[in-house]
Order: structure tokens, then C-alpha cells, then sequence
């Protein structure tokens, strides 16, 4: 530093500093006597021993944020062809670029920005990487629209520039779940690259460079880099010096350089900084390469020293991104699973889904950016996505019934109920309007919005199935519930619960086992718990833990009353104030022919900066609770017994979170929640909040959900949790007519193996198929088919023919590891 110094103190004196003043030729004079002091000092080298940097211009571009898509496009369009100067301008200049979108647009609206990006991807100063459409959110997309996100990133980059993607590039998403390794290795991708954990709130990353190993056993290779700065000194000494927590497991480290968030990426001034460095004696060893080239030789030369993190990676900030934003968060789970419902018919009608198709794919995997779909942009970028979103949803709905009517045949006094659901169910069918089944246990009501619905109860619709029911007489069956009112004690088939007067359960005795769910001193199971939600910074981001010690019961029950009894459920109706000027209607439901308690809620929101969650104190000891993430599950402690369990008081789960002892327990379900909390055994669900920044709206507004609880005799299994929950968030499909196709689709012999994904294949042939083990077991499963099948292949997630599968009296035998996820293309 002190050379260096001495060198700029020469320099300083001889250099002209305005020399747009003066002739070339005197300004000149001066630069070639600075040439002579620095030439020496650049002639030294870097030190090796103090570890090896790996330079990589890039820009971080959010695809919205404070702006919305419409401006991304023009941010692209700046950044990159800025960037394409620099590359010509500087032979030894690098630059990586993520999102495959951001790279479609320029093919749309700027070719020659895309002819030049061509030109240098073919040098291999150009790098494409990323994998995927968009750089996603990893807590809330489903693993299946995931994949689809790795299916178009990785087919756009194969079909324009020749090549995959080698690696996933996430530098801004907000927690990363513990199946990514599976799904990235099932589409090509072997390496994972984010820096978000750098700013964790309690715990800074132990190891910057690891093996990341999935649920399923799959690993990957992970790098934390340094991100977002310049290529300088200081920046490079910092990278490898203290950013770095494991110098034991290796000595490199990668610094990617330039302007991000809104785009801007590197400067010139960036690109001279670079081709100084590798001159420069007392700094490590720097050397401008490509993300792939850094990451092929870090696995090359020091995977066997490598530690491995057997976990997810859990991003110990912004967890408020789980709740913020309720109509985001509900619109994206209906659109995923009208996309499957959607894909489904299509492919058992064997009517091909209308021209709109991709659009709407991608739209919804747009919408799946990692500030959109948590909720952080500001308010304009909501007003499309509700749009949008509201289109695909009906677009998406009225194809599947579009496709489906083909499966059925006009029959006065007849409705065609199908399973879209891999498994056999006899859970309650909802139909609309009043009316009797014949042969079956009916029951009509109005809902919180005023709908005549009828329940009809005691059906049972195989798996990829259908059955036809005839209206007329229902089947004569006395209501199997006792309400005492003035007690406010209820019996059902399953349970006896004392209701609270002031809302929630006050007990809740399960009759099987004679079982107290609440715990002793607990609140009342159910209990609305608020508290000012004001985190110390990110407002649409965060939830602060002392927010938690500030939780209390809402305590504002106005009104409990008996809306239906029936032989299918006893619903009863409360109506509850909170603070804030906010109020919420819910209906409570018991099933004659489940433990399953329903939690239709309807949520007048009107309170900024407030927390809303719903509590059950359940007296259960159980060290850890299972969560539902993409395609499996994954195991969280109970307890805060270390500093990382401490940062995980708030976490995400997809479809339930359950809570078991060894012969008992209980799940909590949800269609639209993704924050959940379990210290102690403690399990609450959030339901809302209103955070202001940067969208000022506060989330006000209707809202609905549904949550449910669930006791189970025995421990965790799929039967017991996974497809309840399932059948929570997917209802039967009813059509007129009588139902032509009533036998299953497809039949699947492992309880513990479903089919998630019927879909067309991607050669635009075939029909493909995606299936995973539920539970952390294996499972040897029969495949039997209802329709003549010439071939069967298993494929990796994008799609790639294997060898045939061998095929016996139309059925197929397959080995599945725990939580393994295979893909199936089938030629009819």
C-alpha cells in the first residue's frame, strides 16, 4: 500500500487533471512521465498463497421491483448493450448474465443487442447461465412450476446459443429449499451460486464453498461469492480474506462485480480496475473467468475437501415475504393448481389446451420472480399481476372444462364428479346450488358470501377417476352431531370440544385415543393472535422476532352461531373484530366422516403494520415438525436450543405442517398460507399482515383462505396428512352429463407414490408424467395404465429420452428412493 501510494504521489505531480483544456500533445507529455512510475509498480504479480480470486462482471436485474416489467425490458436493453461495448472495447472482459427471459426479450425487441450478446457467447466472454426463465422464489413456487421455470430457461439457452446451463444463479432469493439439488440435477445443473445469505440476521454462512445435498441424497456444488461491489484492492482482499468463514476447504472465491438491482451492471472504469489487478504484488492471485470456468475448477481441484450441508438453506431475514402480500400468495396456488387441472384433462380427453398455453405458462412463471411472488414491489406492479393472474386462472379454468366436457355425455339429472388426484378420496363433494343426490347423504347451506352450496357426503371417486351421481332422493341418514349451545359443547363422530367464550376450543378430545390436543394453561386451540408488526427495516420484507413477543390473543369475538347441521357437517359461524378497524368471518366445519376441522375464513383487512396468526397450543412432545416443501418434506426443530434454530422462528411450509409423536398426531392444513411457526409445540399459522413499503396499499382489503386441523391416529404418513391436504387444495371437478370415462386414468400401487404432473410432453407427442415419493421411504409401485401404451421411458425433468422402460399387460414396475422424483414419457 505505501508503494502504491509513493507511485499516486508521482503520478499526481505530473499528470495534467483537466486536459480537455489544454492540446493533445502538452496533456500527453504528462502521461508517458506517469507511465514510467507505474509501469514498475505493475510489473510485480499476485500472491498466490493468499488465496485465488475469480472476477466476473455481472448485473443483478430484478425483473420488477420498484418498477414494473414494462421498465425491465428498457433496463435490459441499457444494461446489456452497455455491456456488449465494454466487450468490445476490452478483449480480456467477461460478463455473466442469469434470467433467460432477460435474454428473449432482447431477441424480441433489440435484435442487434441480441446479435452482438450471439457473438460474444460464442467467444465465451458472454455467459448465459442461470438455468431458469426467471430468477424464481425458491420458498413459495411449487416444485412443479420449478421445473418449468428449468425447462424454459434451459430449452431457450439450448435453443439459441447451442449450449445448457450449468449452474443455478439465485443472488437475491430469499431461502433456497432442500429439494433444489434434486430438481437441479433432474434438468442438467450441477452447480448453485447465491450471495443473499451473506446478510443473514444471526448466523453468517459457516462455509462459502460445500456440497449441497438434498432430501433425496442428490448433491450439488455450492458457492457463496461476493457480490454486487467493484473488482478493486479493496474488494479483492476482502473476498479472500474476511467474507471467507472455511479457508480449510479450499482457497478460491468469487467476486462478481458491477451495478444491480435496477440493471446498470459494470462501468469502464470496473473494466480498467481489472486490468490492473493481476499486476499487483500483495493481493491474491486475480483472474477474470466465467462463472462455469471458476466453478469446473473449484470442483476439479478441491471437491474431495469440500464439507457437506445436508439441509435447506434458510435465508435468516425477510421471512415476512411468506404472508406479505395475501392475493399474491392465494392467486399463485390456484393458478398452479388450475395449471395442473388444466394439463390433466387435456391429456385424458386427448383435446390439445388452446394457442394461449405458453403465454400463460410463462406468465405464471414470470409472476414467480423473487420480489413478485413474495410480495416486495411496489403497488402498480400488483395491479398487472392481479390481472394477469386473474385471466390465467379463468383462462386455465375454462380449458380444463373445455377439455374435460369431452369426457362426459348429456344425461338429464346427472353430474360427472372426476378426481384429478392420483388416489382414491370419499372426502366431502361441494355441489353448487341446492339439490339431492340419489343414494347419498345430502346437506344444503349458504356459505360466508351468501352461495347456496350442497355438501354430499360418503362418495368415493377412485384415483384419475370418475363417478356419476343422479339427482333425486338423497339417502335418508340422521345427523351424527350433538351441539349443546348452552354448554357450547360439541360431539362429532371424532371428537368432543368445549368452545372457548371468547373463540377458539377451549378442549378438544379425541374420542379414538381419548386425547386432549390443547395443551395444559394453553390458549384455546384456534385463538387469533396480533401484534404491531413494525420490523426494524425492509418493511414488506421482514418480521422481527420481538414481533413474536408481542403476539396476544385479539380477544374479539362478536357473535357464534349454528349456520347447518346435517348427516354430511355442523357448521357453525363466528364473527371477530381486531385491531386495527379489521374484522373476520369464519366458518367452522365438522364432517361426519372426518377428524378434519375446517377453517373457512374470510378476512376484512384494514390494519397496516399488524400481524394476524392463528394459534393451537398442542400438548404434544415431539422434538421436530414436519413442513411440506416442493415435492417432499423436510424436518424442523421445535425447540431453540442453538443459535440456528433460534433464526428459524419463522419458516415456510407449502401445503401442511404436521407435528407427531410416535403413534399420534396432529397436521394443520392450509390452501394459501406459507408462514408457520412450532416453538414448543406451538403451531401458528399467519394469516395476515400490512406491511406499507414499497407497496403502500397495506394489503387492505377482502380476503379469503382456508385452514384446516387435523388429528390422525398413528404417526406421520401419507395417508394420514399428505393427501388430506392434497384434497383440501384440490377440489373434485363437477360437470353436467354422466361421466363417459369413469375408470382411473392410471392406477398407482405404492400408497406413498403420486402422480403430481400429467402434462404434454415437451416434444409436443407424447404425454409425460412426473411421480415422487411422498415420505422419507422407498417404494417398489406398480403402474398401471387404462389406455394402450406403446412405449414408456424414463426421462430426466427436461424431458430427455432414456432407454424404454419395459412394459407388462400395460403396467410397469418402478423402484423409488425416499423422495425420489422420476418423469415418465409415455407414447399411446
Amino acid at each position: 500500500r505505501a508503494r502504491a501510494r509513493r507511485v499516486l504521489d508521482s503520478v499526481a505531480g505530473v499528470l495534467v487533471l483537466c486536459p480537455q483544456h489544454y492540446e493533445k500533445e502538452y496533456w500527453m507529455e504528462g502521461v508517458k512521465k506517469a507511465l514510467s512510475f507505474t509501469r514498475p509498480f505493475f510489473a510485480n504479480r499476485n500472491t498466490p498463497e493468499m488465496g485465488k480470486v475469480g472476477v466476473i462482471g455481472h448485473s443483478h436485474l430484478d425483473t420488477a421491483w420498484l418498477w414494473t416489467v414494462n421498465e425491465t425490458v428498457r433496463k435490459a436493453a441499457r444494461t446489456f448493450s452497455t455491456v456488449t461495448a465494454l466487450l468490445e472495447e476490452y478483449p480480456h472482459f467477461k460478463f455473466m448474465q442469469s434470467s433467460a427471459l432477460h435474454a428473449a426479450w432482447l431477441k424480441q425487441y433489440y435484435p442487434a443487442v441480441f446479435a452482438d450478446l450471439k457473438k460474444y457467447i460464442a467467444e465465451g466472454r458472454y455467459e448465459l447461465n442461470g438455468a431458469v426463465w426467471v430468477e424464481c422464489d425458491c420458498n413459495i413456487t411449487s416444485g412443479e412450476t420449478m421445473i418449468r421455470s428449468f425447462i424454459k430457461g434451459q430449452r431457450f439457452t439450448q435453443e439459441n446459443f447451442g449450449k445448457l446451463s450449468d449452474t443455478f444463479w439465485l443472488p437475491d432469493t430469499f431461502g433456497y429449499h432442500a429439494n433444489i439439488p434434486q430438481i437441479m440435477r433432474g434438468c442438467g445443473v450441477k452447480y448453485f451460486v447465491t450471495n443473499k445469505v451473506n446478510v443473514n440476521e444471526i448466523n453468517h454462512p459457516v462455509h462459502e464453498s460445500f456440497l449441497w445435498r438434498g432430501i433425496d441424497g442428490s448433491e450439488v456444488l455450492a458457492h457463496i461469492p461476493v457480490s454486487g461491489g467493484h473488482a478493486d484492492v479493496r474488494d479483492v482482499l476482502f473476498t479472500a480474506g474476511a467474507s471467507m468463514a472455511d479457508k480449510d476447504a479450499t482457497d478460491k472465491h468469487l467476486l462478481c462485480f458491477g451495478y444491480g438491482d435496477g440493471g446498470g451492471g459494470p462501468t469502464w472504469g470496473m473494466a480498467e480496475e481489472t486490468l490492473r489487478l493481476p499486476g499487483i504484488a500483495g493481493i491474491p492471485e486475480v483472474k477474470m473467468q466465467t462463472v462455469s470456468e471458476f466453478l469446473q475448477t473449484l470442483e476439479a481441484e478441491d471437491r474431495p475437501y469440500l464439507p457437506v450441508i445436508d439441509d435447506e438453506i434458510y435465508f435468516e431475514f425477510h421471512r415476512g415475504t411468506l404472508t406479505q402480500n395475501h392475493n399474491v400468495k392465494r392467486k399463485n396456488r390456484k393458478a398452479e393448481l388450475a395449471l395442473r387441472d388444466a394439463e390433466y384433462f387435456s391429456m385424458l380427453a386427448r383435446v390439445p389446451l388452446g394457442g394461449r398455453y405458453n403465454d400463460v405458462l410463462e406468465n405464471i412463471l414470470l409472476n414467480q420472480f423473487h420480489d413478485i411472488l413474495p410480495g416486495t414491489c411496489i403497488e402498480s406492479v400488483y395491479r398487472i399481476y392481479n390481472r394477469e393472474m386473474d385471466d390465467n386462472i379463468s383462462w386455465l379454468g375454462s380449458e380444463a372444462a373445455r377439455c374435460a366436457a369431452a369426457l362426459t355425455a348429456p344425461e338429464e339429472n346427472a353430474v360427472g364428479v372426476f378426481n384429478t388426484l392420483s388416489f382414491a378420496r370419499s372426502d366431502v363433494i361441494t355441489l353448487e346450488g341446492a339439490c339431492a343426490v340419489q343414494g347419498y347423504p345430502c346437506q344444503t347451506y349458504r356459505d360466508l358470501r351468501g352461495r347456496t352450496r350442497t355438501a354430499v357426503g360418503g362418495v368415493a371417486v377412485p384415483g384419475f377417476g370418475a363417478v356419476t351421481l343422479q339427482t333425486g332422493a338423497p339417502a335418508a341418514a340422521p345427523a351424527p352431531f350433538v351441539y349443546d349451545e348452552a354448554a357450547g359443547v360439541i360431539e362429532t363422530p371424532f371428537a368432543v370440544i368445549t368452545l372457548a367464550k371468547e373463540g377458539g376450543f377451549a378442549s378438544f378430545v379425541e374420542k379414538a385415543g381419548g386425547r386432549e390436543l390443547k395443551k395444559p394453561g394453553g390458549l384455546p386451540l384456534n385463538t387469533f393472535l396480533t401484534a404491531e408488526d413494525c420490523p426494524e427495516k425492509w418493511d414488506n420484507w421482514n418480521i422481527d422476532s420481538d414481533t413474536f413477543d408481542r403476539l396476544a390473543p385479539a380477544m374479539g369475538l362478536v357473535s357464534r352461531a349454528l349456520v347447518s347441521v346435517g348427516p354430511v357437517e355442523l357448521r357453525l359461524r363466528e364473527v371477530h373484530k381486531l385491531p386495527g378497524g379489521s374484522a373476520l368471518r369464519q366458518d367452522i366445519v365438522f364432517y361426519a366422516d372426518s377428524p378434519r376441522v375446517d377453517f373457512e375464513t374470510e378476512i376484512d383487512w384494514r390494519s397496516p403494520h399488524m400481524l394476524l396468526k392463528t394459534g393451537f397450543d398442542l400438548d404434544l412432545r415431539a422434538r421436530e415438525a414436519r413442513s411440506e416443501i416442493q415435492y417432499g418434506h423436510v424436518l424442523r426443530p421445535t425447540h431453540q436450543s442453538t443459535s440456528f434454530d433460534i433464526a428459524k422462528f419463522e419458516v415456510c411450509n407449502h401445503k401442511w405442517t404436521d407435528i407427531s409423536e410416535q403413534n399420534f398426531g396432529v397436521s394443520l392444513l392450509n390452501d394459501c398460507k406459507y408462514g408457520v411457526s412450532f416453538i414448543d409445540c406451538n403451531l401458528t399459522l399467519s394469516l395476515h399482515r400490512g406491511g406499507t413499503y414499497p407497496d403502500g396499499s397495506g394489503d387492505r382489503g377482502l380476503h379469503e383462505c382456508t385452514y384446516s386441523l387435523l388429528p390422525h391416529e398413528g404417526g406421520f404418513s401419507a395417508d394420514a396428512v399428505v393427501k388430506p391436504a392434497y384434497m383440501l387444495n384440490v377440489p373434485h371437478r363437477v360437470l353436467p352429463g354422466r361421466a363417459a370415462q369413469q375408470r382411473p386414468f392410471l392406477t398407482i400401487s405404492a400408497p406413498n407414490v403420486l402422480c403430481e404432473a400429467v402434462k404434454p410432453a415437451e416434444d409436443g407427442e407424447n404425454l409425460a408424467l412426473r411421480l415422487y415419493a411422498c415420505e422419507c421411504a422407498a417404494a417398489e409401485t406398480e403402474i398401471e395404465f387404462d389406455f394402450p401404451v406403446k412405449a414408456a421411458y424414463a426421462a430426466d425433468m427436461l424431458e430427455t429420452r432414456r432407454p424404454p422402460l419395459p412394459i407388462k399387460n400395460n403396467a410397469l414396475k418402478l423402484n423409488f428412493k425416499a423422495f425420489e422424483i422420476k418423469t415418465l414419457l409415455i407414447e399411446r
